[in-house]
């Protein structure tokens, strides 16, 4: 049987920060990534509530992208292009609600893989400092609104990810390197993977 109270647990777990203090956080970073590294001690929940605070703006973004790319689209037609902006909001609209379940699940399968190749290349073992580290690279995820956005935001997600390892594991670049880049090839992997399936499933709503 499911336990409800425990799912809402999990979903709606209070932060400390304040929307306040995850904006002040996320401009500190902009400002400044290796300082920012340096000394920041984030908790679980923290990471957790600017992780989901993010993940929500990022899919509110591409899928305004989206629409305003379907609204100024001259070739459809006016009740397919209803219905698909209609798909659009809604999608966008489920997204933004489960934000915070993606962002645990992201953050949780994103540290786990990178603390797992520390450990094996430098045997350090921190997971909190890998969810800092993958919880803020996700700042990386607004360049969606560029071109070549896949290839942007994997460069700067790769290139925050190997800061923070220097910075919060105190590695050397070599071995902060090697931490960074194995586990960076598998994740783009399966992202090219998922990315190809669901512009594929979006072709066929739209």
């Amino acid at each position: 049987m499911v336990n409800v109270n425990r799912w809402k647990q999990i979903y709606y777990e209070p932060s400390s920060l304040t929307m306040d203090d995850i904006a002040s956080k996320i401009v500190k970073f902009v400002k400044n990534p290796v300082e920012f590294f340096e000394s920041d001690r984030s908790t679980h929940k923290e990471v957790v509530a600017v992780a989901t605070f993010l993940l929500r703006l990022e899919i509110a973004m591409f899928f305004l992208f989206r629409a305003m790319s379907l609204f100024f689209n001259p070739s459809a037609a006016y009740p397919s292009l209803m219905i698909a902006l209609l798909a659009v909001v809604v999608i966008a609209a489920v997204g933004i609600v489960l934000a915070n379940y993606f962002a645990r699940v992201v953050l949780f399968s994103l540290a786990t893989l990178l603390n797992s190749f520390v450990k094996i290349i430098a045997k350090h073992d921190d997971q909190e400092a890998a969810e800092r580290i993958a919880g803020y690279s996700m700042i990386a995820g607004l360049l969606v609104i560029l071109p070549f956005k896949f290839f942007l935001v994997s460069v700067v997600f790769i290139a925050l990810s190997f800061l923070g390892v220097v910075k919060q594991y105190e590695l050397d670049y070599i071995k902060s390197a090697a931490s960074v880049a194995l586990p960076a090839i598998l994740v783009i992997g399966i992202i090219y993977v998922v990315r190809f399936g669901m512009n594929y499933l979006v072709d066929i709503i739209l």
